[in-house]
């Protein structure tokens, strides 16, 4: 039996960061008897803090949404994984001891930002990079380090980064930028690996109680906001008029009616409902692809001339026509040009797509397999 363990964000109260986990971890299971799968359930103590505050107190009004919507994360988490005791934790240290307790046959750190270096909550070195006193073999999946500039490390982050690297099997990545992080620091293959989310089919789940409670007319065309901002929302409503439906979910806009009170299974199924998805968030675009749903993509950070995990995703697709980035120069007549379209018309193969992002997979399930 081999004893795999995963490290990843997966106590952020996040849809994206909640389902890259189960996914990844329902994909493994999905591997057979061979092999048996936990989440590594640990986080520093200044992370635990940060992200309660960051999701409950920043972001619905009233705070009571936050705060339900925390225990459904935490409560699906639970229900539909299996995890190792929980630990929080101040250092590396505490938490190299913890994981080896656990006497894993492989450590996988991933999918989600792992290699992001964030101030002291994220400084290098942590466990997320794996470190070489961790037994086990070490493998990363579709590991990213998004919007960290490389001239930020410190020559000796850079020596511990390539001290931990040098004992991986396999480095899988998400993103050019990260390829451009690591590949200065490491002689070894670096692959392309998809979102875990690309890896199961999700169930069809029933959230007519949810939409009937948003007050949506179904008998509507209907565009859908997964984040975004007041401007834009204003200029697609003002093409569209009343004879469209407006929505929005993870996060309540101005101006549309709001589905929430989901589960992340449920969250997947509300892009269904949708003839177009305006999203400025990965797993928006991400979701849109799974559900074949017409979409366009809102770039609302400055990377300042960094690749982004949308801006590759759909490199990959021969989609870039749908991508934007919110900034003085960004042309709303092109953006509503293309919503004219794809309303009318969208012929992209998803389902090709779909295949070649699971296809990816195959390296990984190699190498995991050479371990029985």
């Amino acid at each position: 039996m081999v004893k795999i363990g995963m490290l990843t964000f997966h106590r952020a109260n996040n849809y994206g960061a909640i389902l890259q986990a189960y996914s990844l971890y329902t994909r493994l299971t999905q591997l057979g008897d061979g092999f048996e799968v936990k989440l590594i359930n640990i986080n520093y103590r200044n992370r635990e803090t940060s992200d309660f505050f960051k999701y409950n107190m920043r972001r619905f009004i009233p705070k009571i949404k936050n705060l339900r919507n925390y225990r459904v994360m935490k409560r699906f988490v639970k229900d539909y994984t299996q995890m190792t005791k929980f630990k929080l934790i101040r250092t590396e240290e505490e938490g190299i001891n913890y994981v080896n307790d656990q006497d894993f046959d492989v450590l996988i750190t991933g999918s989600d930002e792992v290699w992001k270096k964030k101030n002291e909550y994220l400084s290098i070195p942590n466990i997320y990079w794996l470190s070489p006193r961790m037994k086990g073999h070490k493998l990363s999946f579709a590991a990213t380090a998004n919007r960290t500039r490389y001239d930020v490390y410190t020559d000796y982050e850079k020596v511990i980064m390539q001290s931990y690297l040098d004992v991986y099997d396999l480095i899988t990545i998400r993103d050019n930028h990260t390829k451009g992080l690591i590949e200065p620091i490491v002689k070894k293959p670096l692959h392309f690996m998809c979102d875990p989310t690309f890896l199961i089919d999700f169930e069809d789940l029933d959230i007519s109680r949810q939409v009937f409670a948003s007050g949506l007319d179904t008998s509507k065309p209907v565009i859908g906001f997964m984040g975004g901002y007041d401007l834009l929302v204003d200029r697609i409503k003002d093409r569209y008029g009343p004879a469209y439906e407006y929505i929005s979910f993870y996060q309540h806009i101005k101006g549309t009616k709001f589905i929430g009170d989901l589960n992340p299974l449920e969250f997947v199924g509300v892009f269904k409902y949708c003839d177009l998805v305006v999203t400025s968030f990965f797993h928006g675009t991400v979701f849109s692809i799974i559900n074949e749903v017409p979409f366009i993509s809102v770039e609302m950070k400055d990377y300042k001339g960094m690749e982004s995990k949308i801006s590759h995703l759909l490199s990959d697709t021969e989609l870039t026509e749908r991508y934007f980035v919110r900034d003085a120069t960004m042309n709303f007549d092109r953006l509503i040009m293309v919503a004219d379209q794809l309303l009318e018309d969208d012929s992209f193969d998803y389902s090709s797509f779909k295949l070649r992002q699971r296809a990816k997979f195959d390296v990984f399930e190699d190498k995991l397999r050479s371990y029985l």
